[in-house]
């Protein structure tokens, strides 16, 4: 009876959560379900004509136990010729359910699910989070940002932190980034994920807005120092993100770190690798559709000075057009 149990949440899970999978497995999963549940249904009317005392004499009561245990075994059988062996459905399905990575991106699909139905305006958060890692990962180029190997999934947790950080929004939006961070932490941890990436995704949402995170802040004076760093870096790239989609618009499309060369042939057939900034430089983000003089400028202006503590230097965001024609260092 418990494995039928067993069985029945696994087919619920797949059904619901891998369609594609539940039209290949459904109907062999339905069956080993009905199988244990006969041989279930069958110990319990054995048990309840015993205690029910509806046997007239031994002679019935022997015949139709044979009955019954002939039934039981006929499905007992067949549950193992099926689950056992090389081409057992254990094997089948252990081999095609999702592993890795692909865990991952099925719980990243879950938790957007789970967004949408707060976040009134879940397409900023998509957008912020894109822009969040793109942010990121121009950083990363230019040197900027460095984790040790139990904090590689730093950019797992800013990508979570920008999806998430207005789900708070489902209650009103005054205080709603202290809400988000306690939605994102009773949430719990989707299979995929580690725990330390939602507890830093919860904390990175927490202050993609309202006072600047310092490292006597509740929320933060209990972490390790790294941890600190870590949470107040992610923190600062999603406030900066957020910015450049102040208006909930969309028309900042795209962004680069402009200080670092893009890789490009030479004439003679070289490559020039990418250059790191220099101590005092600026850094210069190119934005697709940034204007100067708009909202988002502003709120570009105001976001701004917690990644540039940060990194410890003076941040410029341009149109993507003029970065280009004229890059730092030429």
């Amino acid at each position: 009876h418990t494995l039928r149990i067993g069985i029945k949440r696994f087919r619920y899970i797949v059904e619901n959560f891998l369609p594609q999978e539940h039209q290949a497995w459904g109907n062999d999963l339905k069956h080993v379900q009905d199988l244990l549940g006969e041989v279930h249904d069958l110990d319990v009317l054995w048990e309840t004509a015993v205690e029910a005392g509806i046997f007239n004499n031994e002679g019935a009561r022997q015949v139709w136990h044979e009955r019954i245990l002939a039934g039981r075994s006929k499905r007992v059988q067949e549950y193992r010729s099926l689950t056992h062996g090389p081409e057992s459905l254990w094997n089948v399905w252990r081999t095609g359910l999702p592993h890795g990575e692909e865990i991952q991106k099925i719980a990243t699909q879950r938790m957007k699910l789970w967004a949408k139905a707060l976040d009134p305006d879940f397409a900023h958060s998509q957008r912020v989070a894109k822009l969040a890692l793109q942010l990121h990962d121009g950083l990363e180029a230019c040197g900027m940002t460095r984790y040790s190997s139990n904090e590689e999934d730093a950019p797992a947790s800013l990508y979570l932190g920008a999806l998430l950080h207005d789900v708070g929004k489902a209650k009103g939006s005054r205080g709603h980034h202290k809400r988000s961070m306690e939605l994102i932490q009773a949430h719990g941890t989707p299979v995929g994920w580690k725990a330390d990436n939602i507890r830093r995704a919860a904390l990175v949402a927490r202050f993609h807005r309202g006072a600047l995170p310092a490292r006597n802040h509740k929320a933060l004076r209990d972490l390790l120092s790294d941890e600190q760093k870590i949470v107040i870096s992610l923190a600062a790239i999603l406030r900066l993100a957020n910015a450049l989609d102040v208006t909930h618009d969309g028309h900042v499309r795209s962004l680069k770190v402009q200080n670092v060369e893009s890789t490009k042939q030479r004439s003679n057939g070289f490559r020039h690798r990418p250059t790191s900034l220099g101590k005092h430089e600026a850094l210069v983000i190119a934005a697709e559709g940034y204007r100067d003089g708009t909202a988002t400028a502003r709120a570009v202006a105001a976001e701004r000075y917690l990644l540039e503590t940060v990194l410890k230097r003076p941040i410029l965001v341009k149109t993507a057009a003029a970065a280009r024609r004229r890059p730092v260092g030429r």
